[in-house]
């Protein structure tokens, strides 16, 4: 029988290039597959976190929705449970009159959930103010103005852009009821707002925002208000960036403090304390961003933002959601601006209640 000829280049894969091969198909697909799923994770944590600002803004509404007169600041916390997305979040809230500006009333409430990445907790705080018209203790009924629309916010020239910005708006093609204007602010995306204005100027559609910070990015937006104190829907939110300025006006805090102090603590476990302290910080210069970092206990760590309420003075409460169970002795809280830079420290101490020390 004849024997078949084989070419001498008539060649194959050896089991070692075709394991290497396969190595390196592996390494890639593992690469690949570890981007999606770090993408997948960040995905889920930032529709968590919109979620849960999403229902701090709607316990915050429901609140500025009512009628100024019938929202009665007091030292009392109610707490709510919300389902969204499948993840339960805790809002604790309230309302305050800070002690410098009695006609204000403050809005806080702290959401908190715990998903696949851990434990999670945010604050909103946003201010009341009286409209012209609701010093009076009778509320009328009626039906909301319409809205302002094309909020627009414009950087003076010169000096005047490092701290001020200009707002003009369209007022809605139907004024009727409508006695003045509600101007709000934010500087972190209405993570916290306060309402910097009302005007009794119906045929005004302009403000100048002042008392702002150098080089910072602030978000405004404005409504309607009736005579009865109702407020339209909001126009959509405008954004600026004040001029940078020039160089040597750091933040300086001229003081760090908290009233009242000291504060007691509640007993059996979990320790919350009695009564939910301010924290005010007086400060010169452009400061922007304040927030305060603080540990009821060395296993537990917080964030709470500041708000700048008027001039150099920024507030805030430390109001807890979930309960915290703190130590006693004087706790360290530190004050730190956007850039995370420590620019003061302040001390609370805790006593246990009943104590003479308290």
């Amino acid at each position: 029988m004849g024997q078949g000829v084989h070419s001498g280049d008539d060649t194959g894969f050896t089991l070692l290039e075709t394991v290497i091969a396969l190595t390196v198909l592996a390494v890639g697909i593992v690469g690949v597959v570890s981007v999606f799923a770090s993408s997948f994770k960040l995905t889920v944590d930032n529709t968590a976190r919109s979620r849960g600002t999403a229902a701090a803004s709607e316990f915050v509404e429901s609140i500025r929705a009512k009628p100024y007169a019938s929202v009665m600041p007091d030292s009392t916390t109610t707490t709510t449970v919300v389902t969204k997305g499948g993840i339960t979040y805790r809002l604790a809230g309230g309302v305050t009159a800070p002690a410098a500006t009695p006609d204000m009333k403050q809005v806080t409430v702290t959401v908190s959930w715990t998903d696949g990445s851990g434990t999670h907790q945010m604050a909103q705080q946003s201010y009341l103010y009286p409209t012209p018209a609701s010093t009076t203790t009778s509320i009328s009924g009626g039906s909301a103005p319409a809205a302002p629309t094309s909020l627009i916010a414009t950087v003076p020239t010169g000096a005047q852009g490092t701290t001020a910005v200009d707002l003009t708006w369209t007022p809605p093609s139907d004024p009727t009821g409508i006695t003045g204007w509600v101007i709000a602010r934010s500087g972190d995306n209405w993570l916290t707002s306060q309402i910097v204005a009302t005007t009794n100027t119906p045929t005004s559609y302009a403000f100048r925002a002042t008392q702002l910070s150098a080089g910072t990015t602030y978000q405004f937006r404005v409504a309607s208000a009736s005579a009865s104190g109702l407020l339209s829907a909001w126009a959509p939110a405008a954004t600026a960036t004040t001029s940078a300025g020039a160089a040597g006006a750091p933040c300086n805090v001229q003081s760090a403090t908290f009233s009242p102090a000291p504060v007691a603590r509640s007993l059996p476990e979990p320790s919350p304390l009695t009564t939910a302290p301010w924290l005010t910080v007086e400060t010169t210069g452009s400061c922007a961003g304040l927030h305060a970092i603080y540990h009821p206990s060395p296993t537990d760590t917080r964030t709470v933002f500041l708000v700048n309420t008027t001039g150099g003075t920024w507030q805030a409460q430390l109001l807890e959601a979930p309960a915290a169970s703190w130590s006693l002795g004087d706790h360290e809280v530190q004050v730190l601006d956007q850039l995370e830079n420590p620019v003061a420290t302040a001390w609370l101490r805790v006593c246990e209640a009943g104590s003479s020390s308290c």
